[in-house]
């Protein structure tokens, strides 16, 4: 975006140390088989003669479905996971016409561990466990409203994985009286099973949030989604995300930009006011009863590890990429 700016350590940043340093001559007189950074800049000018890179449309971080290519944007890198059921680097910073956005490293995944977990997610039996200790974990809330909430939210769980890939998409709004262990669910069971695949907020604002996930595929958490001045904002941004619309939204520049989420957002609050039909069309709630004073959610449950959750998420990633187009034919049918 500013090629003027382009020096030596930004060469290193985007290529290497090794590389740059290999292939750029910092010299007045070039070494043998090697180029000035001012021929390295002319070249990338040339390559993005007519291109203009745009935050419009562009795949961050998480999973992406293009046509019916599943794209995976990491740290760095990208992969695609094709009809073949193997995971391919794409070496271009493009992919069906889309930016791939890496500005925020998310670092989420590795090309090794998510071959083999693919590659286990081809055992029917292996996804059944995996789903089965999502259950478990969830299920160690005893005070759900209507019991069966346990596998709406870990069915949820693994939708969100793979959110952008749908075409309609719900929110899920955890609600509950005080010491119910909302927060316990959201703040540290979501977060640490989307664990870098998460942006986690406490009454944010609707301009927090689109700074905070920007082109990011990212599990959107919201604790404390209590009734106050930004929520109606938030609310709005919200609304667009169940099919994919956008709204304007200004720029420092002065230029009107569409902005819209494509995320399956998670909120939770002891009300969270979907007073409008069509937002309480647009949420799935799942309601927590109120627990006495001695049975504190914090001292009477003992959560598995930091760990021990971001390798369930791991593997959960792993099931939802590998079902992700039977399932959306199922969804389609239903």
């Amino acid at each position: 975006k500013a090629m003027s700016s382009f020096g030596i350590h930004e060469a290193q940043m985007m290529f290497g140390v090794d590389v740059a340093n290999s292939v750029i001559s910092l010299a007045k007189t070039p070494e043998p088989g090697k180029v000035s950074l001012f021929e390295v800049r002319t070249a990338i000018a040339a390559a993005a003669n007519g291109k203009i890179a745009t935050d419009v449309g562009a795949m961050g971080g998480g999973v992406w479905m293009h046509e019916d290519e599943i794209i995976l944007v990491g740290k760095g890198f990208a992969h695609k996971y094709g009809q073949d059921k193997k995971l391919t680097q794409i070496a271009r910073p493009t992919f069906g016409g889309r930016r791939l956005d890496y500005s925020n490293q998310i670092d989420w995944y590795t090309e090794e561990m998510m071959q083999e977990l693919l590659r286990r997610a081809e055992s029917l039996e292996w996804r059944h466990e995996v789903v089965g200790e999502l259950l478990s974990l969830f299920g160690m809330w005893d005070n759900w409203e209507v019991k069966s909430s346990n596998e709406i939210a870990a069915g949820l769980v693994l939708a969100t994985f793979v959110q952008t890939c749908w075409e309609f998409r719900p929110h899920v709004c955890i609600t509950g009286p005080s010491n119910s262990g909302k927060t316990m669910l959201i703040d540290k069971c979501m977060s640490g099973i989307f664990n870098g695949l998460c942006a986690s907020m406490q009454k944010g604002t609707e301009a927090g949030l689109r700074q905070k996930v920007k082109s990011d595929a990212v599990a959107v958490v919201i604790d404390e989604f209590e009734a106050d001045r930004h929520r109606k904002d938030i609310l709005e941004l919200l609304r667009t995300s169940t099919r994919g619309g956008k709204t304007p939204r200004g720029t420092a520049t002065g230029k009107g930009q569409d902005y819209g989420l494509k995320h399956l957002c998670w909120v939770s609050a002891i009300e969270v006011g979907l007073t409008q039909e069509a937002d309480q069309n647009r949420f799935i709630r799942l309601v927590l009863c109120g627990l006495d004073a001695d049975r504190d959610p914090a001292k009477r449950m003992q959560l598995p590890s930091r760990m021990s959750m971001a390798d369930l998420g791991h593997r959960a990633s792993a099931c939802a990429i590998y079902t992700i187009r039977e399932a959306k034919g199922l969804v389609e049918k239903i």
